[in-house]
């Protein structure tokens, strides 16, 4: 299981004229949860999604309240997954947005991936698409396991190695521990 706390900020540059920005500075933030069911993994999010009000196209635009959940199964190096989204208004006149994602991704020893989604509208809100599709190209770097690290770089991994942090000094006593021996023949001189 995870746990995670979520933030961003972001302030458009775009033209409101161009609907390429809101013009203000936006912010937000959130929980996100992760537990594994089986071979099947389950997220979600709740967070809160704040812009300054204002009135687009006769529509009141405001603060969001988002939610999110979704099913991921990995069969590496691929994984499926579904996921469904909702945001309610808390300022403004807008009305409920929800939509259905599924899709897959592909993941190359290199980092490289290619992910695609499709999705549906589940609610006639501003900004709900009736459908959606996707391909992406990304990179991501790959990091192991923290006990198959081995941060001092003399062998063992976390998992075995008693301290992870400072090396071991392999001179052929209690080497398999991961701890740097002080007095190996314990005469009191280091």
């Amino acid at each position: 299981a995870a746990l995670a706390l979520t933030g961003y900020l972001a302030a458009r540059t775009g033209s409101e004229d161009a609907l390429a920005g809101d013009g203000s500075v936006l912010g937000g933030g959130g929980a996100a949860v992760s537990l594994p069911l089986g071979r099947l993994h389950w997220q979600t999010n709740l967070g809160l999604a704040y812009r300054p009000e204002r009135s687009y196209a006769g529509t009141e635009l405001g603060t969001e309240l988002r939610a999110a959940t979704g099913l991921r199964l990995p069969l590496a190096p691929a994984e499926l997954f579904v996921e469904a989204f909702q945001s309610v208004p808390l300022t403004g006149d807008l009305e409920l947005h929800g939509e259905l994602v599924g899709g897959g991704r592909v993941t190359l020893a290199s980092g490289l991936f290619v992910q695609t989604r499709v999705g549906v509208g589940l609610s006639d809100g501003v900004g709900t698409p009736t459908f959606r599709a996707g391909l992406s190209l990304g990179w991501m770097q790959a990091r192991k396991p923290y006990a198959e690290r081995d941060p001092d770089g003399d062998g063992p991994a976390n998992a075995r190695d008693l301290c992870p942090f400072e090396a071991e000094d392999l001179d052929g006593f209690a080497d398999a521990d991961g701890c740097p021996d002080r007095d190996d023949d314990n005469d009191g001189v280091f």
